[in-house]
């Protein structure tokens, strides 16, 4: 699990002034968009943008990602009240 958040990427990011993370900006319209594309196997694919933040407050954007993401249900719990889980995703800038 540790391996896959990359934290060792993410602390370079950090030490040279910049780090990332999902933002919704409801009023200009910036936020996640989120498609059910299948749903046998459930398939949903989301489109953000993406944007970095230096140490003086400076925004640059990163351009457009799209995450097609397969699902499986599972059983629902506390910590999971939909009852599903990722597993499988694809990240590419273009559909």
């Amino acid at each position: 699990m540790k391996a896959g958040l990359a934290l060792a990427e993410r602390k370079a990011l950090v030490e040279r002034g910049v780090s990332g993370r999902v933002h919704d900006e409801r009023e200009s319209g910036k936020e996640a968009q989120v498609v059910i594309t299948r749903t046998q196997p459930l398939e949903v694919m989301v489109g953000f943008d993406r944007y970095q933040v230096d140490r003086s407050g400076a925004a640059s954007e990163l351009g457009h990602l799209f995450l097609r993401a397969h699902l499986k249900q599972v059983p629902r719990s506390p910590g999971n009240p939909a009852g599903l889980m990722i597993v499988d995703t694809a990240i590419s800038e273009r559909l």
